[in-house]
């Protein structure tokens, strides 16, 4: 499996739509790690 995206990622139009839309990736997973780290501190507040 991990030879299959390692491969799919070597392929410049994956590679060249990764390099395209990858901060807009990060902004996501910024959010949804900022959005886990609020509901981890109200879950230990408790």
């Amino acid at each position: 499996m991990v030879l299959r995206q390692s491969l799919m990622l070597t392929q410049h139009r994956v590679r060249q739509g990764f390099t395209r839309f990858g901060h807009w990736v990060e902004r996501v997973m910024g959010l949804v790690l900022v959005a886990l780290g609020i509901r981890l501190a109200i879950a230990s507040r408790s």
